[in-house]
């Protein structure tokens, strides 16, 4: 009997180790449809109930429910992320307006906790179009490579994080819904596991001119499995987001 399911996985850069995986499974036994887009669509297709599995922002965690974590594998970092960062004509300190990225609001509630605790400023957050000529914006994704040579200064939200607390952090994690047999996620985890295995054939045809970069870039800057101290920073960051939800009324829910 063939498993059919729909499965949200980010369309950025940092997923192509996990969309390679996919590519390996065996169709006669699961069926996957991939939904692709920002972490913001991918969690709402787990919420709005489209998906059976997703690739799904920290941020929106609790926004969920009957979920089942697949804590084998996420996105995240140990120090410097490269692709989550405010890019600002400004110093840090001198940042008094930040445009927050309509893409991530894990991103966006991560970089109100930094300002808040370990830059200690108190900038006026206010919500992004599309459009990113502004002076200080938070900027997340395949789009930083593009702006940052626009900016005089780029603050990466992973070197900050590790600086103030120690540990990596988690961008996304991978859940199922309960009604989703663990056999099946099984199966997706061993090709997970098959795809980080090779390295060689990450980078598709179309991307080969930043192959690269691109390399750099998911060896030394992305953090694949789940380990225990990525564990104790999912529960530390879910710590502060509720301390601030609840206790600094200036730092809006980004859901």
């Amino acid at each position: 009997m063939i498993s059919r399911l729909k499965l949200a996985c980010v369309e950025y850069y940092n997923t192509l180790p996990f969309l390679h995986g996919l590519s390996l499974l065996d169709s006669r036994s699961t069926d996957v449809e991939l939904l692709l887009g920002p972490p913001s669509l991918c969690s709402q297709h787990f919420v709005d109930g489209t998906a059976d599995i997703a690739l799904i922002p920290v941020g929106a965690l609790d926004r969920v429910d009957d979920y089942r974590l697949l804590d084998s594998y996420c996105i995240g970092c140990d120090g410097e992320v490269d692709t989550v960062a405010i890019l600002s004509q400004v110093p840090i300190q001198s940042v008094s307006e930040l445009h927050l990225d309509p893409q991530s609001n894990t991103s966006n509630r991560l970089v109100q906790i930094l300002c808040h605790e370990y830059w200690q400023i108190f900038p006026q957050y206010v919500s992004q179009s599309n459009d990113y000529n502004q002076e200080s914006i938070l900027a997340i994704g395949d789009k930083v490579f593009d702006l940052e040579s626009n900016y005089q200064y780029k603050y990466d939200l992973g070197a900050a994080w590790k600086a103030h607390t120690g540990l990596p952090f988690v961008f996304a994690v991978w859940i199922a819904r309960d009604t989703v047999s663990t056999q099946v996620t099984d199966e997706i985890d061993i090709a997970f596991g098959k795809g980080m295995d090779q390295p060689e054939l990450w980078i598709p045809d179309h991307l080969q001119h930043q192959s690269t970069q691109l390399m750099t870039y998911l060896t030394q800057n992305i953090v694949f499995t789940f380990d225990d101290s990525l564990r104790e920073a999912l529960n530390l960051f879910l710590q502060k987001l509720e301390t601030h939800q609840h206790g600094h009324s200036r730092y809006p829910s980004q859901g």
